[in-house]
């Protein structure tokens, strides 16, 4: 990105099209990884528990 050669209206637009492609490929990730939970079996009531602490005769 030169903007000697470029100019600056030409970097800018450069500079905003990698800002543009990165943030479609967050974009992407985070509708993957939606897409991945709902796919993932339902968790119980049972698992959500805290763990006991010291077995039960404590």
């Amino acid at each position: 990105m030169d903007v000697a050669a470029l100019g600056y209206p030409r970097v800018l637009a450069n500079t905003g099209l990698v800002a543009v492609f990165f943030l479609g490929l967050a974009g992407l990730a985070a509708l993957f990884d939606r897409w991945r939970a709902r796919r993932e079996a339902p968790v119980s009531a049972e698992s959500k528990r805290p763990a006991l602490r010291g077995g039960p005769d404590r």
